[in-house]
């Protein structure tokens, strides 16, 4: 999982992929999944109703991972268990943050919550997914004057979360599906998806058409320029987030980080029944947005382009 505690304390998209060696492989065949937890760390099974818990607890009691899985018919949506936990089990939660994500090949929502729980307040952070109509619920809490000390120890543990026989690797389109795109005016460079055409194009901006998607679930890619004029990337994302929710849309999260040396920040949305995708570049010259937009439908393929382009930017170097 992303590293809640940095989604909620500096915003970044820093992933904890090391566990440590003193640990302990729990696996689940009847519902599907592994996961790594340390040796030390108290371990429970039982059943709440029809949910399969799985309980790991640090020993001084301090840090709590739990799995929730359940089996759910085909209609069910990840929004309906994300509502449903939080009304059930997460009752008077504040929710902090919500957002799609891809947890080892599991796409899904991960979400940050703070929460008073036996009259201490803790800190919530919750992966949400469906997979072969189960339902899973991987989550964490620590209380928030621990926080900052003890979020990468449940990061650890939540990161190895792991479906059976699902390949993360499996589910990224692979590279001969993109193509290179090089913005001259912005000195970068990137993958967009194969046969991508060009739709419309006006000034600092271009739209275009995604192929291979039916009548109904299109997916429209947006590239835009923006002059800096004195801005931060900071701040040119406070201005872009204000007037998305100044026009009545709902932002679903918002986070910075570091793609190799390049300066990014990834934020969605959804308005009007169509989801938004986009990542903005803090580029040598300009900002520089790439987005995706698409109903809501076909957000999970949205986010799996999203990924492969994401990670894909880099600086042109000039031919001298």
């Amino acid at each position: 999982m992303k590293k809640i505690s940095k989604i909620l304390l500096i915003a970044t998209f820093t992933i904890c992929l090391n566990a440590t060696a003193q640990n302990r492989m729990v696996e689940d065949s009847q519902m599907k999944f592994k996961i790594s937890v340390p040796l030390n760390y108290q371990t429970n099974q039982y059943w709440d109703g029809s949910d399969k818990i799985h309980a790991f607890v640090s020993r001084d009691n301090n840090v709590a991972v739990s799995i929730r899985s359940f089996e759910l018919p085909a209609n069910v949506s990840v929004d309906q268990v994300v509502t449903a936990f939080r009304q059930n089990v997460l009752k008077g939660a504040n929710q902090l943050v919500i957002q799609p994500h891809n947890l080892n090949g599991a796409t899904g929502k991960m979400a940050g919550y703070r929460w008073r729980y036996n009259n201490i307040t803790v800190v919530v952070g919750a992966f949400y997914t469906i997979q072969n109509n189960i339902g899973y619920i991987v989550w964490s809490m620590i209380p928030e004057n621990l926080f900052a000390s003890r979020s990468a120890e449940s990061d650890a543990i939540t990161n190895s979360f792991t479906i059976l026989g699902l390949s993360a690797a499996g589910l990224e389109k692979p590279d001969d599906a993109f193509q290179l795109l090089v913005s001259d005016d912005a000195k970068l460079e990137h993958l967009i998806p194969k046969g991508s055409t060009v739709r419309k194009t006006e000034p600092g901006q271009t739209i275009w058409d995604i192929p291979g998607f039916s009548a109904g679930k299109s997916i429209t890619m947006v590239v835009q320029n923006v002059i800096k004029d004195g801005k931060n990337l900071n701040s040119f994302m406070n201005e872009q987030v204000a007037s998305i929710r100044g026009n009545g849309a709902t932002l679903l999260g918002q986070s910075f980080e570091k793609v190799g040396d390049i300066y990014t920040c990834r934020y969605s949305y959804e308005y009007n029944g169509s989801m938004f995708s986009y990542t903005a570049v803090d580029g040598p010259v300009t900002f520089y947005l790439v987005g995706f937009v698409a109903g809501t439908g076909v957000a999970t393929e949205v986010e799996k382009i999203h990924n492969r382009v994401h990670n894909s930017f880099k600086k042109v170097i000039p031919n001298y």
